[in-house]
This record gives structure tokens, sequence and C-alpha cells, in this order.
């Protein structure tokens, strides 16, 4: 006889996936469902609350500075 509690788990596609957290990069599980290649990146408890205190203009700026383009390095950069 089949367990539907199985079943239904299976067909939610939902189970305990292993996160990162992007800003203490310590791993955890978390029940989700998760398609993507990799691990996903998802912050802990901890830093939730830490991350959920940021105004709109702290949140704007770091993800303004990590959208710019890196500068280039090396022998190819003389010839520019």
């Amino acid at each position: 006889m089949k367990n539907w509690n199985d079943i239904n788990n299976f067909l939610s596609g939902k189970r305990f996936i292993r996160c990162i957290c992007p800003r203490c990069r310590k791993t955890y599980n978390v029940y989700m469902m998760w398609t993507g290649r990799g691990m996903p990146r998802k912050y802990c408890a901890d830093c939730k609350s830490i991350i959920a205190n940021y105004d709109a203009s702290a949140i704007f700026e770091s993800t303004r500075a990590a959208l710019a383009p890196a500068k280039k390095s090396g022998r190819g950069a003389a010839e520019e």
C-alpha cells in the first residue's frame, strides 16, 4: 500500500535543501522547492534579522556597487 504523504511530498517538489547564507557563508537546511543548479543562497535566521534593519538606501548602494563592471588587469589593460 502506498503512503499518500510520500506521494504528496514528491508531487509538491518540496524537500530539505542545503543552502548557503550570502552574508556569513554558513550552510544550513531549508524545506523548500529548488529546481535550479548549484546551492541556493538564502539568508540564515541570524542574518535575516540584521538585513531586515537595513534601510532602502543601504540595499541600493550595495547592489549598485556589486553590479559595477570589473576593471581589467594584466597585459590587456595597458593596451586600452
